[in-house]
């Protein structure tokens, strides 16, 4: 068996003991070390090894003396249930250290698909909020021109009754075009939230998929990150949420019915 396995499969077997019969069964430096924790009560020793300057992964496990083990061995003093020696098997490293690095490249390569879908999303997210801030600031300005125009034309209208008709049509064009821009910034407020929260949708399900159906990487480390990731685009969605609830307190929709509480009592 251990001629099969090494021909076809390069891994060396090997029956040893401390204490062998034939000299093709004596034990090399690794296995005698494992011999000796067999002794002190390891079940199982393992660890890498150079055998004929190639790097081995090698496995020793304990024989334990039975019965049948008496009929050749009875006269070295063994007996049943005492440690005879051990059977090592050594496999070549060289294939699976290649596997490992490319699996290692996989894993980069997905961290990096995933750190760059973060990325785009968060730019994507922050270019929004850059231009809804750009024309918030500017309808600001607006309204302020506006107000100070509507204070302008008061005063005009105090000063001089008999431009009454005229500054009293400015008014009500002044008025028209703040209740315009006021109607134009609650619906702008509603559209931006609308429009990020559709993409947000794809990077949820991303995420998602990530954290319950990847097949790629290693499954604790990706379920880590994709949870994480999955928490981060919840909390994205509950700000758009919150902008929606602003959008319709802004428009009169939401009803304001404050409650007392006995804070003291509470407390």
């Amino acid at each position: 068996m251990h001629e099969i396995s090494l021909k076809e499969k390069g891994i060396k077997g090997h029956i040893t003991s401390l204490l062998p019969i034939r000299k093709e069964n004596a034990a090399d430096a690794w296995e005698t070390k494992a011999l000796n924790s067999f002794e002190q009560g390891k079940q199982e020793y393992f660890g890498f090894d150079t055998i004929e300057k190639e790097k081995y992964f090698r496995y020793m496990a304990p024989l334990f003396v039975t019965k049948g083990c008496l009929n050749c061995h009875a006269f070295q003093g063994y007996k049943i249930g005492e440690i005879r020696g051990g059977i090592s098997s050594s496999v070549p490293w060289k294939q699976y250290a290649a596997s490992i690095v490319a699996q290692s490249t996989n894993i980069i390569l997905g961290y990096g698909i995933i750190w760059l879908i973060g990325f785009i999303g968060i730019t994507a997210v922050k270019k929004r909020f850059l231009i809804y801030i750009s024309q918030r600031d500017t309808a600001e300005s607006e309204m302020s021109q506006l107000n100070i125009a509507l204070y302008n034309s008061k005063q005009l209208i105090e000063e001089n009754l008999l431009q009454k008709n005229k500054l009293v049509d400015e008014l009500k064009e002044t008025k028209s075009k703040l209740e315009k821009i006021n109607s134009e910034k609650d619906k702008f407020f509603s559209i931006i939230a609308h429009d990020l929260k559709s993409p947000l949708h794809g990077f949820l399900g991303l995420t998602e998929m990530m954290a319950k159906k990847n097949t790629y990487f290693s499954r604790e480390d990706v379920a880590i990150i994709s949870k994480n990731m999955n928490s981060s685009a919840h909390n994205l969605y509950k700000l758009l949420q919150n902008l929606l609830e602003w959008s319709r307190m802004q428009g009169g929709t939401v009803e304001f019915n404050p409650t007392e509480l006995p804070l003291l009592e509470m407390v």
